[in-house]
């Protein structure tokens, strides 16, 4: 999963892999420019301070741009820790 994916800059680096992609964005203009790029990248609106989706789902999750633009680093960090993160926010 690619949390905060807007257009897909790096979605669409893994989507040409056996994985399947799911992203999550904010902004519903960059999930339909992502739309446009692959038709079968999966994306969710919702904010990363509140992912809506189940613990355990996914294999990985990364998050490569967006914590540029989350001014509560910890939250959105420590959310993403029950789906598998590799670090934790000090």
């Amino acid at each position: 999963m690619d949390v905060g994916a807007e257009a897909g800059r790096f979605s669409l680096l893994t989507s040409n892999s056996e994985a399947t992609v799911k992203v999550i964005g904010i902004s519903s203009y960059g999930l339909k420019r992502l739309k446009r790029k692959a038709k079968d990248l999966n994306g969710i609106q919702a904010n990363a301070r509140k992912m809506p989706i189940k613990e355990g789902v996914f294999d990985a999750i990364f998050m490569i741009e967006v914590l540029d633009y989350c001014a509560e680093l910890g939250e959105a960090s420590t959310e993403s820790l029950g789906y598998g993160a590799c670090c934790k926010a000090r």
